[in-house]
């Protein structure tokens, strides 16, 4: 503040200008639990565990090695001979225990479907547990019928 004599960016609190006052403020906010659960998933990442239907030796469809990109709030799964497979959007609520997020398919078998899922992030490993559009969430880390579990690592 001014009267402190802090000044933010180099410039004294209360500078004026010849032709008009300007007023320095920090406007950088702490990011919400929403933002850094973002931060974290952005990357590459490789499926190493796959459950469906309760089946923990189920056969996945898109293929063991299928690599998992997120930008922002967008991802796309590629082949490892570079075919999209899918490609989509997400939703995440990370205030629920566990946390929800919402996959939405854009490109693909499923484009225009939304999947609800539940997940739990740490910095190299994603797990996730979601449904066919339409049934309940699941509530925890274990597959029924209609529902898929994945298992990704972070790639460096």
């Amino acid at each position: 503040t001014e009267a402190s004599g802090i000044h933010h960016f180099g410039i004294p609190v209360g500078f004026k200008s010849p032709s008009r006052e300007i007023a320095i403020m920090d406007t950088r906010q702490p990011a919400t639990p929403w933002e850094l659960e973002l931060r974290k998933l952005q990357g590459v990442w490789q499926q190493t565990g796959f459950q469906a239907d309760g089946d923990e030796h189920a056969i996945d469809e898109l293929g063991a090695d299928a690599l998992t990109t997120i930008s922002g709030n967008a991802f796309t799964v590629t082949a490892p001979n570079g075919n999209v497979l899918i490609k989509g959007t997400f939703r995440l609520d990370p205030d629920h225990d566990p946390k929800f997020i919402d996959w939405t398919d854009t490109f693909g078998e499923d484009a225009g479907k939304t999947f609800p899922a539940i997940y739990m992030l740490d910095t190299n490993r994603l797990v996730f547990c979601a449904t066919d559009p339409g049934k309940p969430r699941p509530n925890e880390f274990r597959t029924r019928k209609d529902e898929v579990l994945r298992i990704l690592e972070r790639l460096p």
